[in-house]
Parts: structure tokens; C-alpha cells; sequence
């Protein structure tokens, strides 16, 4: 069971670092734990995003929104409509740098159950992206389709890009040109920490001087749920190649004796009780 117990948190882990490297959009809402009722015939609950414009794709460069109810474990994903198709950037509300669609979820495709909202942002020959909302309660739902599988509330949920190209066509590494910008200039919920550059061949310093910028810590002051300004720090490998040669120098052999401690004593040995010491 110990081990079952400890493969489950080496398996979180390995979730939340994915789900941390790939955060160019943050899904706001729907919000964790909420619940939306079909009493009226249809769920309507409004989804919003937030687009990180440091890492890409960037927000004028996504050319179509689709928006698909899904539920269960990611790993056993099941979709279950479609909420919006091919939406346009131009149809999409934004306010104070966040995004929003309203959504409406008819009560008899689905039954009472808990989902989430798959959002998927298509930037054409660069790629696309896809993330998640937090998971949420439909109510009062009469539909047949019901989640076969299902997950807790708190169950990981991470995203997935797949950009590739530039809008030009040309291949590159986003995550490589993000981490070139200065750490203390990224804005992003995983930041780089500067690489290892290749070392000086000779040591003219005299002094140590510190080659970046020190930073201060500071604290919130509530419990942040969301939008958290920074999740982890990554620190890239190293941009060269290290030269290994092999030591062909015979080893040499294990001590083949040994000596008796008494003959590295050089004082008399002295028997001192405690009590005798504590009577000075």
C-alpha cells in the first residue's frame, strides 16, 4: 500500500509540472465547486480566460475558439457537446484584459453530474493549445448522456500546447525564446531562471559581483485561488557541451595492514570519574 500510496504522489507531481509549464491561458471561470441549474430548461454560465501575452500563442494571434463539455479524469476524458464552435476573436467579450463567452448547456443531452469546460484556442499554422476550466456541478439536467468515469473535485487538470511555428511558418522553440527574456521581466506562471552560460577558460575576478539583479520576497496577505502571479521556476540546461575524459591512472591499492591505535598514543591514559569533576 506504501507504494501505491507513494507512485500516486510521483504521479501528481509529474500532472501539476505539466500543467505548470504550459500556462498561456488561465481559465477563471467557471470557478471550482460551483453549480449551475437547468430548472428553466437550459445551465447558463459564463466562461472566462485571461491570456498571458509573454508566452504564445499570443491573443491576436488565435484565429478560432472551440469550446467543448467534458468531464471524468483527463486521463479518461469524456466530451460530451459541444458548447461553441469556431468562434471568432471578434465575437468574444473581453474586459480588463480577460475574455469571456456565455454558454448554455441544455438540460436534456447531459445528465446531473460534475464537468468541466475544455477550451481550445486554434492559431493556425502555429499551433494550437488546449486548457481546462475547474470542475463544476450541472443540476436539474434530464439528458441520457452521463460521465462514465468520474474524478474529484480537486482531481489534477493541466493543458497542452502544441505550438511549433511562428505566424511566418517557421519552426521554433517557445519556451526557449520565452526563457531568453530577463527573469525579473517575465510575467508568465512558470518563469526561467537564467542558464548556465559556458565557463571562462581564466579566472581574472578578483571580487564576487553578482551578475543578476537580487530579488526581494514578498507575501500575500489572503489565500490567492487563482491567478496566482508565479506557480514554479524552471532552470534550462546548460547551452554547451561538457569534455569527459577518461583517468587512466593506475588506482592505488587498499592498505594492506593495520596498526594498533596504542601505537599513535602518545599521553598516558587517565581514568576521570564524573563525580570527582564535579566536586572541583
Amino acid at each position: 500500500m506504501r507504494a501505491a500510496s507513494g507512485f500516486g504522489v510521483v504521479l501528481w507531481l509529474l500532472m501539476q509540472a505539466v500543467q505548470l509549464v504550459w500556462a498561456d491561458v488561465s481559465v477563471l471561470k467557471p470557478e471550482k465547486g460551483a453549480r449551475f441549474s437547468a430548472k428553466s430548461g437550459k445551465a447558463s454560465l459564463e466562461l472566462r480566460w485571461r491570456i498571458d501575452e509573454t508566452t504564445y500563442p499570443k491573443k491576436d494571434e488565435i484565429e478560432i475558439y472551440n469550446v467543448t463539455l467534458c468531464g471524468g479524469p483527463l486521463n479518461q476524458l469524456t466530451c460530451m457537446m459541444n458548447l461553441a464552435n469556431d468562434v471568432l476573436p471578434a465575437d468574444v467579450k473581453e474586459d480588463n484584459g480577460e475574455l469571456s463567452l456565455d454558454l448554455t448547456v441544455d438540460a436534456n443531452i447531459v445528465a446531473d453530474g460534475m464537468y468541466m469546460v475544455q477550451l481550445t484556442a486554434n492559431a493556425g499554422i502555429m499551433g494550437y493549445t488546449i486548457n481546462y476550466s475547474k470542475r463544476f456541478y450541472l443540476e436539474d439536467m434530464t439528458g441520457p448522456k452521463k460521465i462514465t468515469v468520474s474524478a474529484p473535485l480537486d482531481h489534477p487538470l493541466w493543458g497542452e500546447v502544441h505550438i511549433t511555428a511562428r505566424k511566418d511558418g517557421v519552426k521554433f522553440d517557445p519556451t526557449a525564446e520565452y526563457a531568453s527574456v530577463p527573469y525579473l521581466s517575465q510575467t508568465a506562471k512558470t518563469r526561467y531562471a537564467p542558464m548556465q552560460t559556458q565557463p571562462a577558460t581564466k579566472i581574472s575576478a578578483t571580487t564576487w559581483v553578482n551578475k543578476h539583479e537580487v530579488t526581494s520576497v514578498s507575501y500575500f496577505s489572503v489565500i490567492r485561488n487563482d491567478l496566482l502571479f508565479q506557480e514554479t521556476t524552471i532552470t534550462r540546461s546548460i547551452d554547451y557541451t561538457l569534455s569527459l575524459f577518461h583517468n587512466y591512472a593506475t588506482p592505488q591499492p587498499h592498505p594492506s595492514e593495520w596498526y594498533d591505535p596504542k601505537q599513535r598514543q602518545t599521553l598516558s591514559t587517565r581514568k576521570i570519574n564524573l563525580s570527582h569533576l564535579s566536586k572541583r
